[in-house]
């Protein structure tokens, strides 16, 4: 995901004094929201006639979707992210650090952030969902004041 960086960009990462910043942690509401949402359409198919050959397309895809979750939660969960007092936002990961920018189509939706960025040096994009049981309270209220007035508008 991220290349490793230099020296120089983990120092600067080490030294900087940030307005905030914050890992990736573990969200129970998250979860239970991914599991219902997995679920449920297992339970419709019990509930319906749908011939057997389709509950197993069904079933495998909702396999596929929780494996692809289960794997992104894994990775995102070893995150750090690092805003700068003059504006820069850092990636921290077990491959090394990366100056990022926050991309217009994050969204706050009040109980859940979805934050979308871009390394600024290979290009490669990102997103990780966050609640309000991931983060901090003072860390979920400055990323909230941070999409809402610091970062640039969708087109």
């Amino acid at each position: 995901m991220l290349q490793g960086a230099g020296a120089s960009e983990n120092r600067a990462l080490d030294v900087m004094s940030a307005p905030f910043s914050f890992s990736l942690l573990y969200s129970r509401s998250l979860w239970w929201a991914a599991g219902l949402a997995h679920l449920l359409p297992l339970l419709c198919l019990g509930a319906s006639g749908v011939p057997g050959w389709a509950r197993m397309v069904v079933l495998g895809g909702v396999l596929v979707s929780a494996g692809w979750g289960w794997r992104t939660a894994r990775c995102l969960r070893h995150l750090r992210m690092a805003w700068s007092v003059s504006g820069e936002v850092w990636l921290r990961a077990p491959t090394g650090d990366a100056q990022i920018e926050i991309l217009p189509d994050s969204i706050d939706l009040g109980w859940l952030i979805v934050l979308h960025w871009r390394e600024m040096n290979s290009q490669s994009t990102g997103r990780a969902p966050l609640t309000r049981d991931a983060l901090a309270p003072e860390h979920w209220r400055a990323l909230r004041r941070y999409l809402r007035w610091s970062r640039p508008e969708a087109d």
